[in-house]
């Protein structure tokens, strides 16, 4: 949904393996807290092959606290979605 920058992370590797992002996430990502040029919303990046990355620390809590955070939103399978779903 684009409303927030929980899924705020650092792509360490497989940039080109993501979507472009569109101006609703570059105005996003504004608001984010240690913005870098290597950073995306993890809701937003349609994802099409490997990819590495690095969660913020804040993200961190967040995740070890119980939330979840959904990494891309393409046509993947259940199986796939499942997959790409990051849990403490």
């Amino acid at each position: 949904s684009c409303a927030c920058t929980t899924c705020h992370l650092y792509i360490k590797e497989g940039e080109q393996n993501l979507s472009e992002p569109e101006d609703k996430e570059l105005d996003r990502l504004d608001t984010a807290w240690d913005l870098r040029t290597n950073s995306r919303l993890g809701c937003q990046a349609v994802i099409s092959g490997d990819v590495v990355v690095e969660f913020p620390m804040y993200t961190r809590n967040y995740v070890q606290e119980g939330g979840a955070i959904q990494l891309g939103k393409s046509d993947q399978t259940e199986d796939e979605k499942k997959a790409a779903e990051v849990r403490p």
